[in-house]
């Protein structure tokens, strides 16, 4: 019986072993995984922010030289933004196909 007992500890000892480096290799995943996460979430983020800032300007130009064209600053202006008024429209009409669907399709890619 002493026997058995002896055998049976290099067993224990073994799937302590592999535990510790099971639970080890999910936190590896773990922080890979985040890592990740955070640094394209970073990059998409300093991508908008660049487009953005270009989108801006662009439609400052755009709203004075057809204000300079019109005679009148303002009209330059609410031009420019009956466009985003009409964009606006669309996207809110197709949010399911061009916001929710490729997020969806992303964050679902990226958990496999």
């Amino acid at each position: 019986m002493l026997n058995n007992i002896i055998s049976i500890e290099p067993l224990l000892k073994s799937i302590e072993a592999y535990s510790v480096s099971t639970i080890q290799l999910y936190k590896l995943y773990l922080v890979d995984f985040i890592a990740n996460a955070f640094a394209e979430l970073y990059s998409k983020l300093l991508l908008m922010a660049l487009l953005l800032s270009c989108i801006f300007f662009f439609s400052v130009g755009l709203a004075l030289w057809i204000g300079t064209i019109t005679g009148k600053v303002y009209l330059g202006f609410l031009f420019v933004s009956g466009i985003y008024f009409f964009i606006s429209i669309i996207v809110a009409r197709f949010k399911q196909y061009f916001i929710q669907d490729p997020i969806y399709n992303c964050t679902v890619r990226k958990l496999k």
